[in-house]
């Protein structure tokens, strides 16, 4: 993540950045889950669905790390 965002991305919005990023990601779960099957066909969705859950998973270990106090050490 901090790759693709930057290495400050998460410094320069503390927690509160952390929980909007994770909003973002319940979000596009709730839009991707209100579609039909035949809209959800095709593994292009499913894997949109799992990389959110992954991406939401990944937030949820960054802000437990950054509570800590160890994000950026």
């Amino acid at each position: 993540k901090a790759r693709a965002y930057g290495a400050n991305a998460i410094g320069a919005t503390g927690f509160y950045g952390i929980v909007v990023r994770m909003s973002d990601k319940v979000q596009r779960l709730l839009t991707l889950s209100a579609l039909t099957d035949d809209e959800r066909i095709g593994a292009t969705w499913m894997e949109s669905i799992e990389d959110t859950l992954l991406d939401l998973a990944g937030y949820a270990v960054i802000g437990v790390v950054y509570l800590r106090g160890k994000w950026g050490k």
